[in-house]
């Protein structure tokens, strides 16, 4: 053989070798790469707080009107939210373990007291009782100012009953002068709660 002859068969046996190794080795196949999508919708939040309602409150209330709670909030958590009951409110019928409702109107009645017939028309007389009396009248009664009166009605709410009238010189936001006059009147006379001064 030829020098040039030799050089073609030793090309051809190196370039036979390369494809039989090539075919012999196992070939990877290529994984892609997930990618994440910007524009996949986004789940919805489940973890968000109840919706709000509006329920009305009337009647022997401290502070009655709407007020604006979540929903699922009980009758005891409402009342509670306008100032509690009245002393004369009679919450037999109130269900205070019941959740309120959109739109609901709840309304606490007063005690009603059976009136008693008197004997004859000329002895009807208006019994005196503090905690029931307005402002204008307890102002009249004890000669103060209007606004030490309605101080004295404020206090009667949230206290929910005066139980002596010594407690009117306790009230912190009467004026020093009413306060002054309504000390000097306990001294002097003994007073009730209901049925006004009382005579020796």
């Amino acid at each position: 053989m030829t020098p040039k002859q030799i050089t073609i068969w030793a090309s051809v046996g190196v370039l036979a070798l390369g494809v039989g190794m090539r075919m012999a080795t196992p070939t990877i196949p290529d994984v892609a790469t997930p990618t994440t999508s910007t524009n996949e919708p986004r789940r919805p939040n489940l973890s968000h707080s109840p919706p709000m309602i509006q329920v009305q409150i009337s009647g022997a209330v401290v502070n009655p009107g709407i007020y604006k709670v979540k929903k699922g909030t009980r009758i005891a958590e409402l009342i509670t939210l306008a100032g509690g009951i009245q002393h004369s409110a009679d919450d037999s019928t109130i269900n205070y373990v019941g959740k309120a409702r959109d739109g609901q109107h709840i309304k606490v009645p007063t005690r009603r007291h059976p009136a008693k017939k008197p004997s004859k028309p000329q002895q009807i007389a208006r019994q005196w009782d503090i905690n029931r009396e307005s402002a204008t009248a307890i102002a009249a009664h004890y000669e103060i100012s209007k606004r030490a009166a309605t101080e004295i009605v404020r206090y009667r709410s949230q206290m929910g009953w005066i139980r002596h009238e010594s407690e009117l010189i306790q009230v912190p936001t009467i004026p020093s002068k009413d306060r002054s006059k309504l000390s000097a009147l306990m001294e002097s006379t003994r007073y009730d709660i209901v049925s006004g001064p009382l005579r020796d």
